[in-house]
């Protein structure tokens, strides 16, 4: 783990170092300094989110039990340097613990923090985010669920164009997770493409993420906002990456979520 610190810190360093010379924000779902919503705050911008989801997935696991999940937030961006911003955010969601790792949990709190930086139509993340869920019950877990994550995210969104493209690599930063059989612990990184398409009536978006030694998860997804709020349709297919270590029940799992959500 030692060594994977000092390349995340060594790519933030090599990353950021030119803003001196020439003088922004992740999460598994951090947006950018709004142009619409949110509210003028110490010289950056907050927004609030609030979402409701038929069934929570997340790298191929159902986290609240195949029911449905509310989910809200908040996002702060703030001007650092030149095209450098700095960002926090809060995420919290409704989970029952469908796995192993999060048995007797019923919410799920993340933290997050961070630098983006702008190189034209390409922005660079650079962060770390917190994942805890207070409430899990130690007699019923596996182990401690709670983990962290250094992560960088890349996004290509050209100007005056409808499609966009991304890609993310988050390194374990809590000692990895324990595998149901045998019981080992796994180092378990996580990588992602993903791509969207704006038709104009309806949005599109693909992605297919690897979480190492335990899941290949593809999510297709198309949605369309009325009045502010945002609705969803989500096909997700999860299958095992690693036939031993992975804690997925099937080889192939298979989910449809609907989602609607609105920012303020």
């Amino acid at each position: 783990m030692k060594n994977k610190k000092i390349i995340a810190l060594a790519l933030s360093a090599s990353l950021f170092s030119a803003t001196a010379a020439f003088s922004q924000t992740a999460t598994p779902a951090a947006a950018p300094a709004p142009s619409g919503p949110g509210f003028n705050v110490a010289g950056g911008t907050l927004t609030l989110n609030l979402g409701v989801n038929s069934d929570y997935v997340f790298r191929g696991y159902e986290q609240n039990g195949g029911k449905p999940a509310v989910n809200g937030g908040f996002d702060f961006v703030r001007p650092l340097i030149g095209d450098t911003n700095i960002f926090i955010g809060n995420w919290d969601s409704m989970t029952k613990g469908g796995t192993p790792t999060v048995a007797g949990a019923h919410m799920e709190n993340d933290y997050y923090a961070g630098l983006r930086r702008a190189f034209g139509p390409v922005s660079v993340d650079l962060g770390y985010i917190s994942v805890n869920y207070p409430s899990y019950t130690k007699s019923k877990a596996t182990e401690n669920p709670n983990f962290g994550e250094y992560y960088t995210k890349v996004s290509f969104a050209p100007d005056k164009q409808p499609y966009t493209l991304g890609f993310q690599y988050a390194i374990n930063d809590t000692g990895g997770y324990l595998s149901a059989q045998p019981k080992k612990y796994i180092d378990k990184n996580y990588f992602e493409l993903d791509a969207s398409y704006d038709f104009g009536t309806f949005q599109t978006n693909a992605s297919y993420g690897i979480f190492e030694k335990d899941t290949d998860t593809l999510t297709l997804t198309a949605s369309k906002s009325f009045y502010d709020i945002t609705f969803g349709a989500s096909y997700i297919n999860a299958s095992k990456d690693n036939k031993t270590l992975s804690n997925l029940s099937k080889n192939t799992k298979e989910y449809f979520n609907l989602s609607a959500s609105k920012t303020f």
